[in-house]
């Protein structure tokens, strides 16, 4: 039985190398109304059409005013105001980018979040991270200008306008939320920037008939010994792949044989996935840790 040699077991040890930015751009995109949701169409790295939303639990709009003109607080006009207007119940704002195709390496701006005065408490905090559902902070928060603190949600102590990149380095990104909260309601924040990337060495998922291959995986859920075969004799060398719930790379073994087993009991229990490439094609199957 091989052991697998784990070159991520932990999330955000490391960033993965992905293939090409393929968006890096503004919200310029975003509505210029006051509305719940905005959408763009894009192309995926292969040529996959794929639309990006942004929905807010309350209304959002392009940092301009109804003439088109940019709006006087000095941030870009490309840029999106969330929550506008400002005036408005609840103080807190859910914030969410969906992807219809997954995406990677995604990094966020995020502009104007505020705590300039000697109230108690920050003004303006942004908190529960998610990503694709599961809560997960930003691996890396640069401030471009004054200074974030963090302790399990984000403020910058007695400055004001205080701007700054978020970068979450994973695969399969399929949504990202987040919490914006406000003390009192003339406050706003901007979304400025996103990029993203491919995913890692991105190949479509290929059906049994057209792959020419058939891949097994048993039993699931498993504990310990997870055996792969392949239905084609044909086709008995390729590597595989075993990846997390976010499609971060945690092995990859070279299979030389129609039938292999590999020793996953290191694995903390939960969903992965395990993959066979052969011949530029790919096949993946959904497995369950459970020990």
């Amino acid at each position: 039985m091989k052991r697998l040699l784990f070159c991520l077991l932990l999330l955000f040890t490391s960033i993965p190398s992905f293939t090409q930015l393929i968006f890096n751009g503004d919200f310029s995109w975003a509505t210029q109304d006051s509305e719940f949701v905005s959408m763009n169409n894009f192309t995926l790295c292969e040529g996959l059409p794929t639309v990006m939303t942004l929905t807010t639990s309350l209304p959002h709009r392009r940092n301009i005013n109804p003439q088109g003109n940019p709006l006087s607080n000095g941030h870009p006009s490309t840029s999106v105001l969330i929550p506008y207007p400002n005036m408005v119940m609840p103080l807190m704002v859910t914030v969410t980018l969906t992807f219809s195709q997954p995406v990677a390496n995604l990094r966020l701006l995020i502009r104007d979040l505020d705590d300039d005065t000697p109230s108690p408490g920050p003004e303006e905090t942004l908190s529960n991270f998610r990503i694709n559902g599961t809560p997960t902070m930003a691996s890396n928060i640069i401030a471009t200008s004054g200074s974030y603190q963090v302790l399990g949600m984000v403020t910058n102590p007695l400055a004001a306008n205080c701007n700054g990149w978020f970068t979450w380095p994973l695969n399969n990104i399929s949504s990202l939320s987040f919490d914006y909260d406000r003390d009192i309601m003339n406050y706003a924040i901007l979304l400025d920037s996103i990029q993203f990337e491919c995913n890692e060495s991105f190949v479509a998922i290929e059906e049994p008939e057209n792959a020419g291959f058939d891949l097994v995986v048993s039993p699931s859920p498993v504990s310990s010994a997870l055996t792969i075969k392949v239905r084609n004799e044909d086709k008995n060398a390729g590597e595989v792949w075993i990846s997390n719930f976010f499609g971060q790379c945690l092995a990859k073994v070279s299979m030389n044989s129609a039938e292999m087993s590999l020793d996953v009991s290191q694995l903390p229990s939960g969903l992965y996935f395990i993959s066979l490439v052969n011949e530029g094609k790919k096949l993946s199957q959904r497995f369950v840790v459970q020990h």
